[in-house]
Formats: structure tokens, sequence, C-alpha cells
């Protein structure tokens, strides 16, 4: 996809305050423009894991300025990079992605992530599955670690 097919605006889910779920609207974005070592995706799936609940609430390990859009990790497909080998290496790939620790998540119709924060899914991984290989499988292993102490 080139950058001139790549609309000027998106859809994304917006959270306006700490207050959870209720604090949560739709709304129109411009859509944002990869920076140097950055990826811009075209979004296909995103989960709601336990970390997105906790983030909604303020509960999380951090928080981000407000108003955000929320959401950890996701997949879909690099369709514009900013300046850097990575990004160029990316263009075109369907990718697992991670949303950075400033600035907007995943629910939202495209995101900006680090390249380093893109992985490369293999023609195996369907994008749902793709959508949910960061996040989840650390989550497991952490109530593993929970469960091991008793």
């Amino acid at each position: 996809m080139s950058r001139n097919q790549i609309p000027d605006q998106m859809t994304a889910v917006v959270l306006d305050s700490y207050a959870g779920v209720e604090a949560l609207r739709v709304e129109k974005r411009l859509v944002p423009k990869p920076g140097d070592n950055e990826v811009l995706v075209k979004v296909a799936a995103s989960p709601i894991n336990p970390s997105d609940l906790a983030f909604l609430e303020g509960l999380y390990g951090f928080k981000k300025q407000t108003p955000v859009v929320p959401g950890f990790e996701g997949s879909g497909t690099v369709v514009a990079v900013g300046r850097g080998m990575m990004g160029r290496y990316l263009q075109g790939k369907r990718v697992a992605c991670i949303s950075q620790d400033k600035g907007d998540g995943v629910w939202a119709e495209y995101m900006v992530t680090s390249t380093g924060y893109a992985l490369p899914l293999d023609q195996s991984v369907s994008l749902e599955q793709g959508a949910m290989s960061a996040d989840n499988p650390l989550t497991a292993i952490a109530f593993m670690e929970i469960a091991k102490k008793g």
C-alpha cells in the first residue's frame, strides 16, 4: 500500500480518563505518521487482555497521558515506514505489533510502533493468532510462576 492509499483519518477507540470502560469512546483521528525507526501498521486484529483492562482502570504499571488509544498488542500489515533500514525490511510484511510505552496503542485502524515492536509473522500464523503472540504468552508465564509459588 503506498502512502497515497492511506486515508487521512481513521477510526479509533479512545480512553478519556482512567475510569474503566465507561471512559472509552470511538472517534475519528488523523492517521499517524511513522518517525525514524518506526512503522505504520494497518491493524487487522487486537485482543482485549487482562493487562488492557487494568490499563483502562489506571492499575497497570504505567499511565499514558489521556486521551489515548489503548491496546497493548495486535497484528496487521506494515503500510508505511519512517527512515531506517529495519522499516524498509518490514514494509509490506504481516506483523505482530506491540504498542510503545508512550503514545497511542493498537485499538485503532492504524498504529505506529517502533521497528523493534513489529515482529514479522510466518505465513503459517494467522493475523488473529499473531495478534495474541506477545502479551498473552507473557501473561501465561506470569500465571505459571504465581501458581508454582502456591
